[in-house]
């Protein structure tokens, strides 16, 4: 397993996706966020995609484009243990695992109090890969580096306040 992970974030506007999202599969999510200490982030994961669920718990390490990932599947008794220290830090959302211009993108459609926010990731093998991309036309501003669009940040505080909402 690779503990580190390499991604950058985009808003997106729904309007401007050049193809459908219905026709693509996609994974109800909800994540809850424990507290963390250290400058760690503590995910749980459930992960519905056609028949199967999984579980998941995550920590991950300071930073936005590079950081440290450590990911361990549970049992969904385990994750059922630990999700009331979630309390009401959570998010939930469908993600969408689109082949596009030779990478996968996730673009999640966010639910509940975040409902109509729109985000695009797109993880890579290495930091050079990662700094040459070109970003699609269709992407919206690139929210690598800004904290407020984390997912943790998102559950804790909702929509930062003045974000106007593509296509609301």
């Amino acid at each position: 397993m690779n503990n580190v992970e390499i991604e950058r974030k985009f808003l997106i506007d729904p309007e401007k996706i050049p193809f459908k999202l219905e026709d693509y599969e996609y994974e109800d999510m909800i994540q809850g966020y424990i507290s963390g200490y250290n400058n760690f982030t503590y995910r749980l994961r459930k992960s519905k995609q056609g028949g199967k669920t999984e579980y998941f718990q995550t920590i991950k390490g300071k930073g936005y484009k590079l950081r440290s990932e450590f990911e361990i599947n549970l049992s969904e008794k385990d994750f059922d243990k630990m999700w009331i220290l979630c309390k009401d830090i959570t998010i939930s959302k469908h993600r969408y695992h689109v082949p596009y211009g030779g990478k996968i993108l996730y673009l999640d459609e966010y639910k509940g109090p975040v409902k109509g926010l729109y985000t695009l990731e797109i993880e890579f093998d290495n930091e050079d890969d990662c700094d040459d991309y070109k970003p699609s036309y269709w992407f919206g501003p690139e929210v690598t580096y800004d904290s407020r669009f984390t997912n943790s940040q998102l559950a804790k505080n909702g929509l930062p306040k003045n974000y106007k909402m593509y296509g609301v």
